[in-house]
């Protein structure tokens, strides 16, 4: 995966754009507890509207925070074999999760992961309107 967005954590034994970090990504996106899936849908709104992107390293440090509680499952999954990788990286050190954490924005922002889970859509929506109102007004 090619990244669209200067991201700003180091990349020292996980890198951006490999294709292991990505399968991380997408392991993690598909198994964030549900509790984390509530958080991340009532606070990754805000950040998207600010930005009017998924390309954001505080979205990327949300999903961080969640990532780096699944260390155990994650060893768990790739030693039973439900998740095809390397041992994990440790996902508490050295920007690790954070780097996971931008992959899964990066794949957010191509329409490659289904961003409904994860985000209140419905106030990113709403928010967009405001705003073409807002700018209607001050067009008349």
């Amino acid at each position: 995966m090619r990244t669209s967005f200067n991201w700003p954590f180091s990349q020292n034994h996980l890198h951006i754009d490999g294709p292991e970090t990505e399968t991380y990504a997408r392991w993690c996106f598909e198994n964030f507890s549900p509790m984390a899936k509530e958080v991340l849908h009532e606070t990754t709104w805000f950040f998207v509207i600010k930005r009017h992107s998924w390309l954001n390293p505080a979205i990327a440090k949300l999903f961080a925070y969640h990532i780096q509680q699944m260390q155990a499952r994650l060893h768990i999954a790739i030693e039973n074999g439900s998740l095809r990788a390397k041992l994990p990286p440790n996902l508490k050190i050295n920007d690790h999760a954070e780097i996971i954490g931008a992959v899964i924005c990066e794949l957010l922002e191509v329409r490659d992961l289904d961003p409904s889970e994860v985000c209140n859509l419905d106030e990113v929506e709403r928010h967009k309107q405001r705003a073409t109102v807002a700018a209607q007004r001050k067009i008349a």
